[in-house]
């Protein structure tokens, strides 16, 4: 089982580079659990540095 310093770690470092929403939720939501944070549901937000962009949404 990871502690969150180690999940922390991995989603900013391996876990950015999947590329994937999916591939990266099905790994951080278990580990999530395995370290007792009671899930329901996810959300999975993106925010952008382009104004333009973030204003289309």
């Amino acid at each position: 089982m990871p502690n969150v310093a180690q999940l922390t770690a991995w989603l900013v470092s391996d876990g950015r580079m999947l590329g994937d929403n999916t591939r990266i939720i099905s790994r951080y939501c278990p580990a999530l659990t395995e370290l007792d944070v009671p899930l329901s549901r996810v959300r999975i937000g993106q925010s952008y540095a382009n104004p333009l962009i973030s204003a289309g949404g």
